[in-house]
């Protein structure tokens, strides 16, 4: 093996491997974008206004539900229903 094969022989694997580097750098780059998504779903950052919507919409059909039993005279059921 002469001094130049050598040389280019090195040069070769020097480049493969910033090649490589590049392609791994690049999907360390993706993977640590996937994992910022994944926490802010986690803590709730990604719940959408019509999420909000439904949980208020929900909430208010279960208070009215409530006010309109007691307005008609419900009081004694529900009292046997809680009291359980």
């Amino acid at each position: 093996m002469d001094k130049d094969m050598f040389t280019n022989l090195v040069v070769k694997i020097t480049s493969e491997l910033a090649s490589l580097n590049a392609y791994m750098k690049t999907a360390l780059d993706k993977l640590a974008d996937h994992e910022k998504r994944l926490d802010d779903l986690e803590k709730g950052n990604g719940a959408s206004f019509k999420d909000e919507a439904v949980k208020w919409l929900v909430r208010g059909l279960v208070a009215s539900i409530f006010v309109i039993g007691t307005l008609t005279g419900a009081g004694t059921i529900l009292q046997r229903i809680f009291a359980q």
